[in-house]
């Protein structure tokens, strides 16, 4: 009886103990996933996520870092088909090595790059994910304050 008891108290603890890390290891992955979305709403770190897919689709591409944020604005001239006109914009920058893309400098010239960073952005309607404008940049990159980092998701 006794015996009967000891292993009862057991399983007890042991199925304690197991919800009690599953319960952790599920708070841990709800505070990176909201930390990874910075300040972006679940909808809006999707189409930023897709945004950053699409724009990696279509050349081979080594990113090193991805982000995007929302900021109020319009594009009045936009480059791509649609237009960003809602008054915010979804901005999306992916950070690396964009072999096919081609500025104006030497495509793999070592003295095309006037900065360590090379970057694309992608400007978009945060509601529809309506992409409006692209565009590189070379420099020094910085992420805007409170940007969702992409990364993981692509």
């Amino acid at each position: 009886m006794r015996t009967r008891i000891w292993l009862a108290v057991l399983g007890l603890v042991v199925l304690a103990s197991t919800a009690a890390v599953v319960l952790i290891h599920h708070q841990h992955e709800r505070a990176r996933e909201a930390a990874d979305r910075g300040t972006l709403t679940s909808s809006e770190y999707d189409r930023a996520v897709a945004i950053a897919r699409s724009v990696l689709a279509k050349s081979p591409a080594t990113v090193s870092r991805a982000v995007a944020y929302v900021v109020a604005g319009r594009v009045q001239e936009p480059n791509l088909l649609n237009s960003c006109t809602s008054g915010h914009l979804l901005v999306v920058s992916l950070v690396g090595d964009f072999p096919t893309v081609v500025t104006g400098g030497l495509a793999g010239h070592a003295g095309a790059s006037p900065g360590p960073d090379k970057w694309v952005t992608v400007k978009a309607d945060p509601a529809t994910g309506k992409q409006c404008l692209i565009g590189v940049t070379f420099g020094r990159f910085r992420a805007t304050a409170g940007a969702a980092n992409l990364a993981p998701a692509l």
